[in-house]
């Protein structure tokens, strides 16, 4: 990875969010005034004048998996099952009062 991304990873993953690239005054222009983005023309950007560098191939059906790596699509299928591993007080925190919720009623 190079420096230029590493920096500006580096700035986006800023826990401060006052800190973070792009989460100032001038918004998006820090972003884009980056040493990664400098080599980019915004207006060629928004004006999809780039071409790209690789396009994978268009999917065939639904099942079509050929842009995935064979380690992930030669696993077998398996239910994931998901239990909680929450604490006490994330349980509480998470326990919404006067919140309900019906999964059969449509919205229309």
């Amino acid at each position: 990875m190079s420096d230029e991304a590493k920096d500006l990873l580096r700035g986006l993953l800023e826990r401060k969010v006052s800190s973070r690239v792009g989460s100032g005054q001038a918004g998006a222009e820090e972003l884009k005034r980056s040493r990664f983005f400098s080599v980019y023309d915004f207006n060629k950007v928004i004006g999809k004048e780039y071409e790209a560098e690789f396009k994978p191939p268009a999917a065939t059906s639904q099942t079509d998996v050929r842009n995935f790596d064979r380690e992930f699509t030669n696993e077998p299928a398996a239910d994931s099952m998901v239990t909680s591993h929450m604490s006490e007080t994330m349980k509480e925190k998470s326990n919404f009062e006067d919140f309900t919720y019906r999964g059969d009623n449509k919205m229309k």
